[in-house]
């Protein structure tokens, strides 16, 4: 009796340690949720409350001001989600916090996995799809151009194409659409003009574009229901192609151009097994292009199953394009940094005459971008380049400070010099508002004229939203019109920025 007693108790445990590891309901990850977090705190906090249960693989700060305001309930107060490299750290922390207390936080709590099999897609969220994809379709029945652009810059280059169309009215340049491309981080412009090639190489050319634009594909007009994950769609687009290619007499080599790049091996896969050798595919020396994007896909959620006529492709052939000569110099990051400030100028709409011959001062200047601009297109009589690193440029109109920039400020009030007309910097510093404080330490020992233009590159506040960091920028401009008299300022999210930088220019009175 006891000997079945233990195997019946044996088993039942055996039961349930099972039912506990695999019902999501109860499992306990490395993850936990961190609530009500003041408005002050920052990931540095989390971080060193924390770190004493064990170590931290990240942590991911959500909610706050940031958020829009809800009519129901408020403001949602930010929150956090600490992922630990093992669960008993993770247990650790949720019952010593919550038994400590914290003014950084509320409450911390384990989190649960979701369950994909339970969640079911609402009518209204299934209709918004099939609207948008439809939209899709639309947009792809009037474009024959599409650009493959940085998703932060997409709103001011529709806006810079806006501007081309003015100068190039003979080409019929129309903005069709944007969509967010099927790769992180990227969108797709939609363009429709009477010679896409041209328009193409024109913006390809266009350095200042360099970072926002990264592709320019050159389709037919209309949208194919096709995904380029599927093999008999990827034939079924490879045979068209064929077929089109065989009617021409004159020999024409191509190569492949795709989007997105992961699907290019198999596509050139599916060409290989197929074709009879007449077609000619040559990455180098080709004379035309073929072009094949996927435009849109639909992967579905929870029970959904992405069905082949849920994506959509455009492609087409086209003449190679003329790019010309690079524009990038033998050092690419004096070459970014160059057309960084070079746009800054162009978009200032001042007479730039009026710098020929001035003296001016480069914060931060290695390795020399910003200062090969103000030595060589500007025409300044003297660039005072200041950086503790070295320079890759040497102009007799430069003179290198090696040190940083409070103590190039003492040395200048020392010297008698011509006083500084523009003051430009692009340092990497922990606060964005220490980019005011140096221009107004400058200003303060007397070594810049009554009027001074700058511009200044805000930068190295990671981890938050767009709209997040554009209101810390506009604090920055806020705090600079408070401490001194300005004009004519404005910010500007730059081409060649990056999506953690913002630039802030005017006068300095």
């Amino acid at each position: 009796m006891w000997l079945s007693g233990f195997i019946f108790s044996f088993l039942s445990l055996s039961l349930s340690v099972s039912s506990f590891s695999t019902n999501p309901e109860v499992f306990e990850p490395n993850r936990i949720f961190v609530g009500g977090l003041s408005d002050e705190c920052v990931a540095k906090d989390i971080m060193e409350h924390f770190n004493q249960y064990g170590t931290i693989k990240e942590i991911s700060i959500l909610g706050g001001r940031e958020k829009k305001q809800s009519t129901r309930r408020g403001k949602q107060k930010p929150y956090a989600f600490v992922t630990f490299d093992t669960y008993l750290s993770a247990k650790n922390a949720i019952e010593n916090a919550n038994s400590q207390g914290n003014p950084l936080f509320k409450q911390v709590k384990r989190t649960l996995p979701v369950d994909s099999s339970k969640r079911k897609r609402s009518n209204k969220s299934r209709q918004r799809e099939i609207d948008n994809r439809h939209h899709i379709i639309e947009i792809c029945e009037e474009s024959n151009l599409i650009l493959l652009v940085q998703s932060t810059h997409v709103e001011r280059l529709e806006e810079y194409i806006i501007s081309k169309q003015k100068k190039t009215p003979n080409l019929a340049l129309q903005t069709k659409g944007v969509t967010k491309a099927v790769t992180r981080n990227n969108s797709l412009l939609f363009l429709s003009t009477c010679n896409p090639n041209k328009i193409a190489e024109i913006l390809l050319k266009d350095p200042i574009l360099h970072r926002a634009l990264k592709k320019a594909f050159v389709v037919r007009e209309g949208s194919k229901s096709a995904s380029l994950i599927n093999n008999n769609d990827c034939i079924e687009i490879v045979q068209s192609f064929l077929e089109q290619e065989r009617s021409h007499h004159i020999p024409r080599s191509f190569r492949l151009n795709v989007f997105p790049p992961s699907r290019l091996t198999q596509l050139l896969s599916t060409i290989e097994k197929i074709q009879n050798h007449s077609i000619v595919l040559d990455p180098k020396n080709y004379t035309h292009t073929v072009s094949i994007v996927q435009v849109y896909t639909y992967k579905g959620r929870a029970k959904e199953e992405s069905t082949g006529t849920d994506a959509l492709v455009m492609w087409g052939t086209a003449p190679a394009l003329n790019t010309g000569e690079s524009f990038q110099s033998n050092d690419d990051a004096v070459s970014r940094a160059y057309f960084k400030l070079k746009e800054a100028f162009t978009l200032c709409n001042v007479d730039t005459g009026q710098f020929h011959g001035c003296v001016a001062l480069d914060c931060g200047s290695a390795p020399g971008g910003w200062t090969k601009y103000l030595a060589s297109d500007l025409g300044c009589g003297l660039v005072y380049s200041v950086d503790p690193g070295k320079l890759l440029i040497d102009m007799s109109n430069v003179r290198h400070i090696q040190m940083k920039i409070q103590d190039a400020i003492l040395l200048l009030r020392q010297e008698n010099h011509p006083k500084i007309k523009i003051w430009v910097s692009d340092m990497c510093l922990h606060e964005m508002e220490s980019q005011v404080d140096f221009l107004l330490l400058a200003k303060k020992e007397g070594i810049l004229e009554e009027s001074v233009f700058f511009v200044l590159t805000l930068k190295c506040n990671t981890g938050f939203s767009k709209d997040y960091f554009d209101n810390q920028a506009r604090k920055v401009l806020q705090s600079l019109k408070a401490r001194a008299k300005t004009r004519n300022t404005a910010i500007y999210h730059l081409f060649s920025n990056r999506s953690g930088e913002r630039t802030i220019l005017g006068f300095l009175e």
